[in-house]
């Protein structure tokens, strides 16, 4: 009887052991079929966003020339009208654009000509910004932006 007990337990074990792999293998399948759906989820997102960082990069990329040519058109501006000069052929060459350098921003900085100044004049504006310490007042600042001063300092007619 014992023997015969013994194969009863046998086979319900073995029974009991058939339906948790069933049951196992079914969640394991379950479970591959849900993960590959998140990675499909996630591989599209990640497009999408790589995308926009891209057209972000593009536009600011864009931003930044267009103000580096406005910038440079605005000083060249002022400077022409403050000093009453006009530039030289030599000197728009420099300005020309031939795209954007291959640094790692694209953005290529501007190499711009300094003009002939006098030697202690700024530290009169030095002097008015700190407050009109060592003989400098606003005033005098005023004074000293003049196109005439500037003129006659730059030794132009």
């Amino acid at each position: 009887m014992t023997g015969v007990l013994y194969c009863l337990a046998l086979q319900r074990l073995v029974v009991v052991q058939n339906n948790e792999v069933e049951e196992l293998t079914a969640l394991v399948k379950s479970l591959i079929l849900d993960q590959s759906a998140r990675d499909k989820r996630l591989e599209k997102e990640m497009c999408l966003q790589e995308q926009r960082w891209k057209a972000m990069q593009q536009q600011f990329q864009q931003i930044q020339q267009q103000q580096g040519q406005q910038s440079e058109h605005s000083e060249l501006n002022v400077r022409r009208r403050t000093i009453g000069i006009q530039p030289s052929r030599d000197y728009e060459e420099d300005f020309e654009d031939d795209g954007p350098d291959p640094g790692s921003d694209g953005y290529r900085p501007r190499r711009e000509p300094k003009l002939p100044g006098p030697k202690r004049k700024g530290f009169a504006r030095r002097a008015a910004f700190l407050g009109g310490r060592f003989g400098g007042s606003a005033r005098e600042e005023q004074e000293d932006k003049s196109p005439e001063k500037t003129r006659e300092v730059c030794g132009l007619p």
